[in-house]
Order: structure tokens, then sequence, then C-alpha cells
């Protein structure tokens, strides 16, 4: 299976756990690369991509509209099924998303869609939903029972109770709100402290996660070491979100999660992680 390069760590995880080969697929700030994507189905054979279109965690990014047109055309010509996760899709803090990829598909069943009510209603929920072509459902309730079993019946009945009774706009308002104060207090920040060091980070436009790039430390996981040893600061190496084959790809690189991180906590973060750049290899 193809997956974009950098990913989420917890999928390379799951899915080597079911025994798949996982192989990153070369993406810039729109996401994955079209040229690469269509160079890799060429040669060699692919069971099918996955995908975060949205916000993507690690890195931020999203797709754009264009781009996903691109994606799900090569998709198409060489019959290759798309897997899109997309958790973040609701918490867009200056736009809406683009059209997901289920959408623009639209007659041509080769996406499946995930979503994530832990993302939306609470983060202990870990329960979400699934859109996909009818053929496959006998096949994915097999595996959820052999993966795992299912969610306790009493978590999906309050979730159930919660939806019906909750105004579901005025939430994803409320959580828009929330974390772009937490977003904007981060890229604050980093543009104070990290910038004038030469430090290179995104700007995401929803989500939880922005995603730096540090020339000059060749070995991020030992530098994140350093920074919670001395500074009491934690990153995730860049590495994490590789392939095992492809982690060298991610040694100068880490992300930065704003999820629970209000603007003062941001500034003092931000501070001494700049402090551990500055003082880490002397």
């Amino acid at each position: 299976m193809l997956v974009e390069a950098p990913t989420f760590t917890e999928t390379l995880l799951t899915f080597r756990k079911q025994g798949a080969n996982c192989v990153g697929v070369p993406s810039d700030d729109d996401g994955i690369i079209p040229e690469e994507f269509e160079r890799m189905l060429k040669s060699r054979s692919v069971r099918f991509l996955y995908t975060i279109p949205n916000f993507q965690n690690p890195s931020g990014r999203t797709s754009p509209l264009e781009r996903r047109k691109e994606i799900l055309a090569i998709a198409a010509k060489y019959d290759v099924p798309i897997f899109e996760d997309d958790p973040y899709h609701y918490l867009s803090y200056d736009e809406e998303a683009p059209a997901t990829y289920l959408s623009l598909a639209g007659d041509d069943r080769r996406v499946l869609h995930s979503n994530s009510f832990s993302k939306l209603v609470a983060p202990g929920m870990r329960c979400g939903w699934l859109v996909v072509p009818d053929a496959i459902i006998p096949h994915l309730n097999a595996f959820r029972i052999s993966a795992g079993l299912t969610r306790p019946a009493i978590l999906q009945l309050g979730l159930f109770n919660y939806l019906n009774n909750a105004n579901f706009g005025e939430r994803v308002g409320f959580l828009r709100d929330t974390y772009r104060v937490r977003r904007d207090g981060m890229v604050k920040a980093i543009e104070k402290h990290l910038k004038p060091l030469g430090i290179k980070t995104n700007y995401p436009k929803g989500g939880f996660f922005l995603w730096g790039e540090a020339r000059g430390v060749d070995d991020m996981t030992a530098f994140a070491r350093f920074a919670v040893e001395k500074k009491k600061v934690g990153i995730i190496p860049g590495s994490a979100f590789y392939t095992i084959d492809e982690a060298k790809n991610g040694h100068d690189a880490f992300r930065i999660s704003f999820a629970k991180v209000d603007p003062e906590t941001a500034e003092e973060g931000i501070k001494r992680l700049a402090e551990a750049f500055r003082e880490y290899g002397k």
C-alpha cells in the first residue's frame, strides 16, 4: 500500500500489524505529488492509497482541489482504491476544506472515507464512521471483529444521544474558535522565537499540527531528547512519521501540536524550544 510521506505513525503501525508493506509517496506542501504517485504505480503492484488530505497529521498540509482531482484521475487510470482518512475535515480555521475525494469520485466507488468523533465530541471517544461501497461492508465487519471487536455499547449509545440532541453546527463553530486561538498563539510564538534561528515551519489552515524543519540538526530524535531533559518541552521527531526504510527523510524535521496549548503556554514552550536549539551541540 502507498502512504503519504510523512504520514500518521499510528496508521503505519496499524497496517504493518495486518501484514501490509507501507511505501511512502513523496509529498510537497500540497500533498502527494501526482508525478511521483504515477511513477510508483507504474513500477509496482499497489493495493490502495492511504491519504489524510485535510490538515494532515503530522504535516498540517491540505491538498487543494486541483491536486485532488489529479490524484483521483491517476488512481482511476491504474484502478487503485483510495482510503481517505479525514478526521480534521470540520476543523478548518480560515476557510472551508476542499471537496473530499469521496464527493469528487461520484459514482466511481473507489474511495473509502473515514472520519472521527474523537476530534468533534471528545478525545476519549475513539469512535468514528466509514463511508464504503455496500459490497465490502461484510468484509469490514469481519475485519473489525478480528482486529478488536467494537466500541462499548454504552459509549455508542451515549454518542447517539448526544448527536440527536446537540447542535452540531454550534459545536463545530465552538471548536473552530477555540483551536484557531491556539493555532494563532503557536504561530505567533514561532515567528518570534524560531524564525530568527532559521527554523522553517508551515502555517496550517486547520487541524492540530505544525511541521518544522531545522537545517543543521542531523538527528532530531537526539535533539528531542535533549529538549525534554534540559528545557522540559516536547516535540515529535519527524522520522517517526516515515516508513522504516524512509525514516532518514525526517532526520531534521519535527511535529508540534497546538491542540491543548493556550497562547501563553505556547509562548513559554516555544521560547524554551528556541533555547534548546541554540544550546544543542555546544
